[in-house]
Parts: structure tokens; C-alpha cells; sequence
């Protein structure tokens, strides 16, 4: 439907004849003869924006949606206006080989143009998602003990949101409320889930709440949900390192789980969800603050 209300608009406006009849009995300034030439492009702007708005399964900004329709649909136009030229030219071809001779560039065609709406979309994307890929900068390569920290700040901030009934966090959230890099927050997250700590719950967009009773999840629990992830292939480590140096790091853990054995993610919260909840406040006072 697109492709046939776009070749009719090309085709009435690629006719001289037309125009200037147009520019005759109107008497069209100039400024409207390049609207009507432009036209074409508007229409497609349009109907790309409501499609990178609609149809996508997540909330796109309309100005994202634009900015991907502008890119998209121009690219999409030029590509149709070189099928078009190009159909013309086949004109003498059509008599030796009838329709044939179109069939393969028409197949060309609908391959770019897929691949511009494609384009579009993912101009639409970066559009949208720029300032996270700004965030993202120098974060691929974060040292182990920030890992740590970060898992106890995302697990913190969903057990003390669920403790005090607030409403639950999403990935996107959580990273706007700890000023951290959602790929960041989604490694955390793929981690703690896969470990049993928290579950996601499934709407419009996906939150996340413990898995478990707080009382039963433990401070040591997730530095060891960060260990144990994974594969470990032992094959690959000898049986004196597994020895020696395998013992060594588990006596020096030991100590850390002896020591905070008992701290359950129950006690963090009744103690410090005060302090939580008054930072989260200033935070959004500050954002709102920004805006205005």
C-alpha cells in the first residue's frame, strides 16, 4: 500500500505537464511548488514515524521516531526514485523479454527497501539511547571489585524497594537511579537472576523483585552469586595450584562469609532504608529541578 501511494505521488509529480497547469491556474509561488516537490518525502516521513512509534514493544520517543523517519524514508525515496528511473530504462528490454526483465531489479528494490526501514530503526534507536552509549564510554572493561559493588547497589535498591512496597524497578531504573550504564545493570542483573537472587516480573516492561524471603538472602550470598556464575573448567588448573592456591582464596572468603554469615539483606533494609529512600528523593527533586 505504501509502495503504490508513493509511486502515484512520484509519478503525478514527476509530470511537467501537471505542474504546470498546477502553476497556472493557482498562480503557486515558488515556496509551494517546493512543498509539492517535496511532498513525497513528507508522506513517507509520516508513515515511517507512526511505524518506528506503533510498532516497536517499548515506549519510543516521537522525536526519535522522526529523527529514524527522516533517514529511513529519504533513503527509501532515493532508492525508489533510482527503481523507477531504472524501470523506464527497460522499457526496450520488455520487448524481447516481456515482464521477466523486471522481475529481478523489482526483487533488488524490495530487498533495499527493507533494508532502508531497517536503517531507519536503528537510527531511531541511537537517536533515543545516545546519552547511554555516552555512559557506556570506558565502562567495558570495569574491575572486578566495582562489579561487586554494583551488584550490592542493584540488589540493595530492588530488596529496599520491595521492603518499603514501593513500586517495583526495571533495568532502566535502576540505572537511572545509581547513575550507572544500563549494560552494566543488565550484566548485574542476568547474574543475580541466574543465581536464584531476584526474578523478573513480566508487564509492559520487565521489574525485578527478590526471589526469596529478605530474611533469607544474605550479604555474602551475592558476592558469592558473582563467584560462582559461570563455568569453571578445572581441567585447565593443575592439582597443586587447585591445592595451594585454590585453598589460599577459599580460607581468605571463609573468613569474609564467618564474619558477615548472618547480615541478612533484611537488616540492610530495616537499618538503612531510610537513608535509601531520602537519597532517591533528592534525586528526582533534582532531575524535576533540571527540567524546570
Amino acid at each position: 500500500m505504501k509502495f503504490v501511494f508513493s509511486i502515484g505521488i512520484n509519478t503525478v509529480l514527476e509530470s511537467n505537464v501537471i505542474i504546470r497547469e498546477i502553476s497556472e491556474t493557482f498562480l503557486l509561488s515558488s515556496l509551494l511548488k517546493i512543498f509539492i516537490r517535496f511532498l513525497p518525502y513528507l508522506v513517507i516521513w509520516l508513515l515511517f514515524t507512526f511505524v518506528y512509534k506503533v510498532i516497536p514493544y517499548t515506549d519510543v520517543k516521537a522525536k526519535s521516531a522522526l529523527f529514524g523517519a527522516i533517514i529511513g524514508g529519504t533513503l527509501w525515496q532515493v532508492t525508489l526514485y533510482l527503481y523507477t528511473k531504472l524501470q523506464f530504462g527497460l522499457s526496450r528490454y520488455n520487448v524481447i523479454y516481456s515482464g521477466f526483465a523486471s522481475i529481478p531489479f523489482f526483487m533488488a528494490w524490495l530487498y533495499f527497501s527493507w533494508l532502508m526501514l531497517i536503517v531507519g530503526a536503528v537510527a531511531a534507536y541511537i537517536q533515543q539511547n545516545y546519552s547511554r552509549f555516552r555512559e557506556s564510554a570506558g565502562t567495558e572493561s570495569v574491575s572486578y571489585s566495582f562489579r561487586e559493588r554494583l551488584a550490592m547497589r542493584v540488589f540493595m535498591a530492588i530488596a529496599t524497594n520491595f521492603y518499603e512496597g514501593k513500586e517495583k524497578l526495571s533495568s532502566d531504573e535502576l540505572a537511572e537511579l545509581l547513575n550507572i550504564p544500563v549494560h552494566l545493570v543488565n550484566d548485574i542483573i542476568f547474574v543475580l537472576e541466574g543465581e536464584d537472587l531476584i526474578s523478573g516480573v513480566t508487564g509492559e516492561k520487565t521489574n525485578y523483585i527478590p526471589s526469596r524471603d529478605l530474611s533469607k538472602i544474605r550479604f555474602v550470598d551475592v558476592l558469592q552469586a558473582l563467584r560462582d556464575h559461570g563455568d569453571n573448567p578445572k581441567e585447565h588448573i593443575s592439582k597443586t595450584e587447585g591445592v595451594f592456591l585454590g585453598d589460599t582464596l577459599d580460607d581468605v572468603l571463609a573468613e569474609v562469609r564467618k564474619k558477615y554469615n548472618k547480615v541478612t539483606f533484611y537488616d540492610l533494609c530495616k537499618a538503612h532504608a531510610g537513608e535509601y529512600l531520602k537519597e532517591r528523593r533528592e534525586k528526582v527533586e533534582n532531575k524535576d529541578h533540571k527540567k524546570g
